[in-house]
């Protein structure tokens, strides 16, 4: 009998601190939901540790690793393969072990997109899933605007996998929030306003004069806007602007982790119920 078929596999969360992460109980109820027989665990890891226990989950054969925050980037060295997603942030969220290599992955930039499309309507003319490459008809893309600013390196690095996962069906702008933006930005048509960092009264004002679709999505991504942008908040409900909460795009990113360590797709509708459980705690 090959061994392999009665070994359970594993696969660890490392972080630092890793009190209240949905990651195992979420991963835990997906793998119940898939039928699949495999045990998910946390582990909190001293930084100063944090090389002796990268090393043993490589050498006690566990199937994968999701990879909590301090150690996104401090991981990349030891692994053999990291893709072009997951290098353009300097982070990796989540890595397997393949045949006899270690690849690690980040799929938020991806998880945004798809959120994106899931709340944008279908009158719009676009898929609710990825564009397909093989569509015979085009169309002129949807602009989305990613407000950040240029001097930022994280910034640029947000942008960058933006752009790497960018759908056909979708054009990703950024719009400067130190300095005036082209004129010509605005004569596109606009589905999706991603804000990074918080946006002046008067810079809001002005990009809300563009051509927006009717109801538009907004993604707040470092946190919601601070009691001081209260009004924001109000203006953007008043034209239109679906809110996005992080959970949406959390879910999107833990059934991509999830298919990415085990080859099965739990619901995500299941994935964010879990989620919502666990943060109702």
């Amino acid at each position: 009998m090959d061994p392999s078929r009665v070994l359970q596999p594993h696969v660890c969360c490392l972080g630092n601190p890793v009190a209240g992460n949905p990651t195992q109980f979420v991963m835990s109820r997906a793998a119940k939901v898939c039928g699949v027989d495999w045990r998910f665990f946390t582990s909190q890891v001293a930084e100063a540790n944090f090389e002796a226990a990268i090393r043993g989950v490589q050498a006690l054969g566990l199937h994968g690793a999701v990879i909590l925050s301090p150690f996104q980037q401090a991981v990349i060295p030891y692994l053999d393969t990291v893709t072009e997603s997951a290098h353009s942030l300097q982070r990796v969220t989540i890595a397997r072990l393949d045949g006899h290599s270690w690849l690690g992955d980040n799929f938020f930039g991806s998880a945004i997109w798809q959120t994106i499309q899931s709340k944008v309507s279908r009158e719009h003319g676009l898929h609710a899933t990825m564009a397909s490459e093989s569509s015979e008809e085009s169309s002129d893309p949807m602009g989305a605007l990613l407000v950040g600013k240029r001097t930022s390196p994280r910034s640029d690095s947000l942008e960058k996998c933006l752009r790497i996962n960018q759908p056909d069906a979708w054009q990703l702008h950024r719009f400067d929030s130190e300095k005036a933006e082209p004129a010509e930005l605005a004569v596109q048509r606009l589905g999706a306003l991603i804000i990074e960092h918080d946006i002046e009264n008067s810079q809001l004002k002005s990009l809300l004069q563009w051509n927006w679709i009717a109801s538009p999505v907004v993604i707040q991504l470092d946190s919601p806007l601070p009691q001081t942008r209260k009004n924001q908040r109000e203006e953007l409900a008043m034209r239109g602007f679906q809110r996005v909460e992080q959970v949406e795009w959390m879910a999107h990113e833990a059934v991509a982790d999830f298919a990415f360590l085990t080859g099965a797709t739990p619901p995500l509708d299941s994935v964010r119920e879990s989620l919502e459980e666990y943060m109702q705690w």
